[in-house]
């Protein structure tokens, strides 16, 4: 009896190991030149560090299978060499996929325990909603934009609403749900973001008065959607538009610009404690505070009080320690210090390192050929080339969370610089290890290879001037 019994509890442990875990096999008709498949994440919404699940080879016949830990619901990125799809994951699931690669978005298909929630997420797909929403070149009137958008919005729900829900899982309804209500925030807050050629620099159009209306329709104390990317994304578009105190009066003009920047700090600190509650507040005070301590890498003492003060309010400890991590990361890239270091390959797919830099001033910019901003860089960042091609430094241009071959077609044309190539692995590595989130970001190291600024200058800005000083002119 006692045997069986312990037969009993053997069993019970191995189910419950498989239930926290996801089974993806599949057949690739056509696979790539890579022949791989991968399972991404987000370790949280606060980091955006993008771990792997799991990462497997495609056989000889185009067959492939993979498990991997997977404790709580959520969404994942599937990558079948540069192809890329959205996941729905519970743990437990046991999923099969085909797909023909030559014809991905609109062959996949999904079946086994969890095909209900993917092949919803496979139809969306094909329906473009969300890249619909953001094509905005023939409505340069905003509420003429805004009333698109929603007019998407509702073309969204209607899907959701008519397709046939049966075998959705209570999880996935609540994460669809979600994700639609909120997806449509972003494109209309960014519609008020132009760049203003005079000063260089992206700012705000002028807008008709209640354009910003839609944000107070955002659910501020949503606690159960904080693990949803739309929801979080809802709330900062929220928070840059209600906690600009850009042209508050209280903040004397008259001061330094440095002085003017700590107090607009303590203001969104003390405001952003005004407004959320529990939870939430927990989340949007090391979502503020994380980006701020990156931002500052040489006056980190500046935070020091609102640190203090955030510990004794937040309950979270996770969240806490991810402060902790990052204010001993960012003393860790102040000036003087070892850039963390990396080989990545040139347009010829050579390796380069940063060591091999060394003996030279290298400037260091970060960008995507589908970032705007990045673009609007480069006529500076080349004039920048020309002025200091006699002298020791390198201009190196990373290209980060990119398409390879828009990569290689636009070097076809923009040969100015050392070029270098990040995939999408590498380049959440860079963006971890050099403490930014959104690019073009900008990097200055000296000829010892020791760190100027982890924060450079833009080329638009006073790069100019930081660099003269590194070169010693």
């Amino acid at each position: 009896m006692k045997a069986f019994a312990f037969v009993i509890i053997q069993l019970s442990f191995a189910i419950s190991c498989i239930s926290q875990t996801v089974f993806i096999s599949g057949e690739v008709k056509n696979p790539g030149e890579k022949k791989e498949v991968t399972v991404f994440y987000y370790n949280n919404n606060i980091e955006w560090v993008l771990e792997t699940a799991e990462k497997v080879s495609i056989d000889s016949k185009g067959n492939f299978s993979m498990r991997f830990s997977w404790n709580k619901a959520m969404h994942a990125d599937l990558l079948i060499d540069d192809e890329h799809t959205d996941l729905f994951l519970i743990p437990g699931d046991s999923i099969h996929i085909t797909v023909d690669y030559n014809n991905f978005d609109s062959t996949i298909s999904y079946s086994g325990k969890g095909e209900a929630d993917n092949n919803y997420l496979a139809k969306e797909l094909i329906q473009n909603f969300k890249n619909k929403a953001k094509v905005r070149s023939n409505l340069t009137e905003a509420n003429t934009y805004k009333n698109y958008v929603d007019s998407i919005l509702k073309e969204n729900q209607k899907f959701y609403n008519s397709y046939d829900s049966k075998g959705l899982s209570n999880e996935f309804k609540k994460f669809i749900e979600t994700s639609i209500k909120y997806r449509y925030v972003d494109p209309k807050y960014m519609f008020s973001v132009e760049y203003n050629p005079t000063t260089k620099k992206m700012g705000k159009k002028e807008l008709p008065k209640g354009y910003f209306d839609f944000l107070n329709a955002i659910d501020l104390n949503d606690e159960k959607s904080l693990d949803i990317v739309e929801y979080v994304v809802a709330l900062d578009r929220y928070g840059s538009e209600k906690m600009d105190f850009n042209n508050d009066k209280s903040i004397a003009d008259s001061l330094p610009d440095a002085k003017k920047a700590e107090m607009k700090m303590v203001k969104i600190y003390y405001y952003t404690k005004q407004i959320f509650k529990d939870k939430v507040l927990d989340y949007e005070l090391t979502e503020w505070l994380y980006r701020i301590i990156k931002r500052n890498t040489n006056d980190i003492k500046i935070v020091d009080d609102l640190i203090k003060d955030y510990k004794a309010t937040c309950k979270n400890q996770a969240y806490i320690s991810i402060i902790d991590n990052t204010y001993i990361q960012i003393n860790q890239l102040t000036k003087g210090s070892i850039p963390p270091a990396f080989s990545l390959i040139n347009e010829e797919g050579k390796k380069v390192s940063l060591n091999d830099l060394k003996g030279k001033i290298v400037y260091i910019d970060f960008w995507s050929t589908s970032c705007v901003p990045c673009r609007l860089e480069m006529p500076d960042s080349k004039k920048l080339i020309e002025k200091y091609k006699d002298k020791e430094i390198v201009f190196l241009y990373i290209n980060i969370e990119d398409n390879k071959e828009s990569w290689i077609k636009y070097l076809e044309k923009n040969k100015e610089g050392t070029h270098l190539y990040a995939d999408r692995e590498l380049s959440k590595k860079l963006m971890h290890d050099y403490a930014f989130d959104g690019i073009p970001h900008f990097v200055l190291i000296d000829r010892a290879g020791k760190l100027i600024d982890v924060n450079a200058e833009r080329p638009s800005g006073k790069a100019d001037k930081q660099i003269a000083r590194a070169l010693g002119n």
